[in-house]
This record gives C-alpha cells, structure tokens and sequence, in this order.
C-alpha cells in the first residue's frame, strides 16, 4: 500500500480509488480519521455508521467516498439536505 493513502483508501471500489486519486482539492485530517474509523460512531443510529454532524462534515467534504463506504449515511444524507 501506498504509506501516502489513507486506511480506507484499501477499502474503496475501483471506481471510488478512481475519484480518490483524482480529487483536486486535499481532504481535510478529519475526513480522513473519521473515514478510516473501523467502528461506528458511538451515538450513530440504526444502520448508520456516522452520528448526524459526522454525517453532514463527510457528506459536504466528499460524498462520493462516504457513498462508496457507507452508502446508508450516504443516502440518508442527500435525503436530509
């Protein structure tokens, strides 16, 4: 593995890889911790991995990569925007 790619860059889709390597703006240090959290948020709901604000930070940062990791905060999040 690349030591310049986050964890969860492993995890990603081969499309997801794609848009990761072709972001043109640098992701934020807390994009990166909270995407390469292995367990879900202590206060995170039902089939969620993410808390509400944890939800909308990666959400607005990139929600291509959140979408390709955890697609229920993904689509709960453009259902709540």
């Amino acid at each position: 593995m690349d030591n310049n790619k986050p964890k969860f860059y492993e995890k990603l889709s081969e499309h997801g890889k794609k848009v990761y390597e072709n972001i043109s703006k640098p992701l934020s240090d807390r994009f990166i911790e909270l995407m390469n959290q292995e367990k879900p948020s202590e206060d995170a709901t039902g089939e969620l991995f993410y808390n509400t604000e944890e939800r909308d930070f990666l959400g607005k940062e990139n929600l291509v990569l959140l979408g390709d990791l955890h697609e229920a905060d993904a689509e709960y999040y453009m259902l709540d925007d």
